[in-house]
C-alpha cells in the first residue's frame, strides 16, 4: 500500500483520526482513496452519530437494536400494504351493494298501512324516507 499526495505530516500523530470518505478505481490496478483527517474526521463522525441517534429516536429503539427494529418496521409496512390492498379490493367488489344492517326506504306496500299502524302503535316507528 502506498499513500501519496495531498498534505504531508512529519509524524502520523499530527494527522490524528483518519476516516475514509470514498474509494474508487482510477485505472487498471490503481485505486483512489479520499479521506478526512483530524478535526474534519471528528466532525464527520459526530454528524453520523447524531443522525444515528435521531434515527433510533424516530424508530423508538436503542441504537444497538436499530437494525432489527428497521427490519420489523419494514415487515409491518409490507403487511399493512397487503391489508390495504385486500380492503380496497373488497370495497371495489362490493360497489353497488348495500352494507349489512343498512336500512332501506320503506316499500310503497307498507306505506298504505301506515295510518293503521300509527293508530295501533303511535310513536313507535317512524318511516325513513330516502330519495
Amino acid at each position: 500500500m502506498n499513500c501519496a499526495g495531498g498534505t504531508h505530516g512529519p509524524r502520523s500523530g499530527e494527522i490524528g483520526v483518519f476516516k475514509i470518505a470514498s474509494e474508487g478505481g482510477v485505472a487498471a490496478g490503481i485505486r483512489r482513496v479520499d479521506g478526512l483527517t483530524g478535526e474534519g474526521a471528528l466532525a464527520w463522525i459526530q454528524q453520523q452519530l447524531a443522525a444515528l441517534a435521531e434515527a433510533a429516536a424516530a424508530a423508538r429503539a436503542p441504537v444497538s437494536e436499530l437494525p432489527a427494529r428497521i427490519v420489523q418496521l419494514q415487515a409491518q409496512v409490507k403487511d399493512l400494504g397487503r391489508d390495504l390492498d385486500r380492503l380496497k379490493a373488497k370495497a371495489a367488489s362490493s360497489q353497488g351493494r348495500t352494507w349489512p344492517g343498512r336500512r332501506r326506504s320503506w316499500p310503497a306496500a307498507y306505506m298504505c298501512w301506515w295510518p293503521v299502524w300509527m293508530a295501533w302503535m303511535p310513536g313507535r316507528c317512524v318511516p325513513r324516507w330516502t330519495s
